[in-house]
């Protein structure tokens, strides 16, 4: 069977006032045909959400919100896939990120805003850790600006608070705290965008980033970027009632292991304020995502 033919602009503009038919169960079926014409529908949903009509205004708003939930899903998932071939590393866990944001929200200067507060970190750690060549004092350097000199720490989700209030990238620059996955993430940017060959770690779902050179380093980003030894990760594991510790899962992961774990903390909140759409859309693009993760090569920051 051959696909339905996409149809023109005249078809589409005439489809989209049909949202404004006083019969709900018509607007929902024109909604539904629409929603699959997908992107060559924005126009007109653009300009129906400008109309004088109340009902074809409000109906077309709640069908590009949907739009953009969806295109946002789909560049998180490429965002994925990328960062689990170890391509574009820091490039692509960046562009997951802003996806999300967009995911959670239409609006788009919260991503632009948190871009420019990366750089900014960036240049201040390129300068503290210039000329360095001990990994423990790159570590260090770090930490000094991250940690002590703006705050960064983290805090334990609060899965009825906002979810824009401390999972998001730019929020949780803004705020200075946030889950472990969403720390590691900007860890990771800020440290490569520095100059700096930086990795995730991932130990029993909580992350880690481990800084390579003459001797390879972790730090936590959760606890104000202090630094952990194997000894540490063995008590860690042993009060988590793992008695051999699991260190063979004390290894680099791909910047894909990151966007899922921060995906899967917005789904809890999402889940916990009952919030039914979000967290549909967060399951599905978890679900597309989550198959990537079995790829775990080392990525680079240089």
């Amino acid at each position: 069977m051959q696909p339905e033919p996409r149809p023109g602009r005249a078809a589409i503009a005439a489809a989209v006032r049909l949202l404004a038919d006083e019969d709900s169960a018509v607007a929902r079926r024109v909604g539904q045909r629409i929603l699959q014409w997908g992107e060559s529908a924005r126009c007109a949903l653009d300009a129906a959400a400008r109309h004088d009509d109340p009902r074809l205004r409000c109906r077309a708003r709640v069908l590009l919100r949907r739009l953009d939930v969806s295109r946002a899903a789909d560049g998180f998932v490429r965002a994925v896939s990328r960062a689990a071939a170890g391509r574009d590393a820091g490039v692509a866990l960046l562009d997951g990120l802003l996806a999300l944001q967009e995911l959670v929200r239409s609006r788009r200067d919260g991503g632009r805003r948190a871009v420019r507060r990366i750089d900014e970190l960036a240049d201040e750690v390129r300068a503290a850790t210039r000329g360095v060549r001990s990994t423990e004092t790159v570590a260090r350097r770090l930490t000094d600006v991250l940690a002590d000199g703006h705050g960064l720490e983290g805090r334990e989700i609060d899965e009825l608070a906002d979810i824009s209030e401390q999972q998001l990238l730019d929020d949780v620059l803004d705020r200075c705290h946030g889950p472990s996955s969403m720390l590691c993430a900007i860890y990771l940017l800020v440290a490569r965008r520095a100059g700096l060959d930086a990795t995730p770690v991932r130990v029993h779902g909580f992350h880690l980033v481990r800084l390579h050179g003459r001797r390879r380093v972790l730090v936590d980003p959760f606890h104000q970027g202090r630094s952990v030894t194997r000894v540490d990760c063995l008590r860690y594991l042993r009060d988590l009632g793992d008695p051999q510790a699991g260190l063979h899962r004390l290894r680099d992961v791909s910047d894909a292991d990151v966007l899922v774990a921060v995906v899967e903390d917005l789904a809890l909140c999402a889940d916990a304020r009952r919030d039914i759409v979000l967290r549909g859309a967060l399951l599905r693009a978890l679900d597309a995502a989550r198959p990537y993760c079995r790829l775990r090569p080392r990525t680079t920051g240089r």
